[in-house]
């Protein structure tokens, strides 16, 4: 039992004498970054003074550090980090801090108070994620206004991961600028009715309809402003006309026998239009035998030949 106690005993003073000489290497650490500060702070530096600085306070946590903080905070145009910094200095300091610097401490809090402003955030849903300047701020509802520098600021809010607000607003000294979002309206889908979709062939008649009469009205046009050229210049009455104007007349007369198919087409389409929007949506959904619309002309006739299972 005796021996077994000892080992205890050992064991226990080998742990307090590893985490005495860590602490004491923290301790080193923290010393040693504080002293890279103020020298990288007296030479301008200030970005690597203000990293050496947090890593030594971060190693150990003094008050005194926090000064350092702020000042090099300051010196960069970084107001709402001094600012927080400076505040934090006074509330851990308290009875330490002395007589003479208190006052210079709280007369540049009312400087830095002048600098900075707030921006307050507001909007319908719980939960969204907010940021300033890429910044992240937590999830609303906010527990209060966000202090951010004078100037401009974006805000970005996105709800579920996806971005419902942008807004860039300008924040004066000690003002407060409201942002209140709203999620946009949900966008639903169009759906097609189903009798939509079962009466394809009746708009595809409907538009070989509209085509063949719009191109027969085209060359029917043509056709009649030729002939009437050639019988008003080149024929004495309608069966009597110049020889030089034969090849003319056969194109002429090739244009007419052109529109009247078109016009054959067109009205033959729009038939099988007016058919089938009564029959395709009655149309089962079994697999069937499509319904094929198709043009069909001869040197007689034309129109619209239609195959399939009704």
């Amino acid at each position: 039992m005796r021996i077994f106690t000892g080992i205890v005993c050992v064991l226990l003073l080998v742990g307090l004498s590893e985490a005495a000489q860590a602490k004491k290497k923290e301790k080193s650490e923290a010393r040693t970054q504080f002293q890279m500060g103020v020298e990288l702070y007296d030479g301008g530096k200030y970005d690597q003074a203000a990293i050496a600085f947090a890593r030594a306070y971060e190693l150990k946590p003094s008050y005194k550090i926090l000064y350092n903080i702020a000042q090099t905070e300051n010196q960069m145009g970084n107001y709402t980090a001094a600012l927080d910094a400076y505040q934090r200095y006074i509330e851990d300091g308290g009875d330490k801090i002395g007589k003479k610097r208190l006052p210079q401490i709280e007369a540049e809090i009312e400087r830095l108070n002048t600098l900075v402003g707030t921006i307050t955030i507001t909007g319908e849903e719980e939960g969204a994620s907010v940021f300033i300047d890429s910044r992240a701020e937590g999830n609303t509802p906010l527990s209060g206004p966000i202090l951010v520098d004078i100037g401009e600021h974006e805000v970005l809010v996105k709800h579920n991961g996806i971005e419902v607000h942008r807004q860039v607003v300008k924040v004066a000294g000690g003002a407060d600028v409201a942002v209140h979002w709203i999620p946009p309206p949900e966008v639903k889908p169009s759906v097609t009715s189903d009798e939509e979709n079962k009466r394809v062939w009746t708009w595809v008649s409907l538009g070989v309809a509209g085509a063949a009469g719009i191109a027969g009205g085209v060359i029917g046009g043509v056709a009649l402003s030729g002939k009437n050229d050639i019988v008003d210049n080149h024929c004495f009455d309608d069966n009597h006309c110049l020889a030089s104007q034969a090849d003319e007349r056969d194109r002429v007369k090739n244009l007419s026998i052109t529109a009247d198919v078109l016009y054959g087409v067109a009205g033959a389409a729009f038939v099988a239009a007016v058919i089938l929007f009564f029959v395709e949506p009655n149309m089962g959904d079994e697999e069937e035998e499509p319904i094929v619309a198709a043009p069909m002309i001869t040197n007689d006739s034309a129109g619209i030949a239609i195959t399939g299972r009704f």
